[in-house]
């Protein structure tokens, strides 16, 4: 970003990257974007910004916030799956594809 970039412009962009970011499940491209956002917001803070604009980053910045959301509960859903995953050595799969724990740990299948 270039320090010609309006405060406001400055927000979508950076607004714009976190959400590629989470999109693309790039999670440590997110990585000091939150500091950079929060000089950005500093800044934007001291202008007058008109009703439209504060309208485009009110939504970009909800966006964002959903994704963020959606991704820390797939973080925490992955943490808690792999949490149980040493209770069962294989885990099956239906015609439906849902998950079905295998034979009990100590119980081999045999081969014929």
């Amino acid at each position: 970003m270039t320090r010609a970039a309006t405060p406001v412009a400055e927000v979508l962009s950076l607004l714009d990257r976190q959400r590629d970011a989470l999109l693309r499940g790039e999670f440590a491209a997110l990585d000091g974007l939150d500091t950079r956002l929060d000089h950005a917001l500093r800044r934007l803070g001291a202008d007058r910004v008109p009703a439209q604009d504060l309208e485009r980053l009110g939504t970009a910045a909800a966006h964002v916030a959903r994704l963020l959301t959606a991704a820390r509960s797939g973080v925490a859903q992955v943490r808690t799956d792999r949490r149980g995953a040493g209770t069962s050595p294989l885990m099956t799969y239906d015609a439906q594809g849902r998950q079905h724990a295998g034979p009990p740990v100590g119980h081999m299948l045999s081969r014929r």
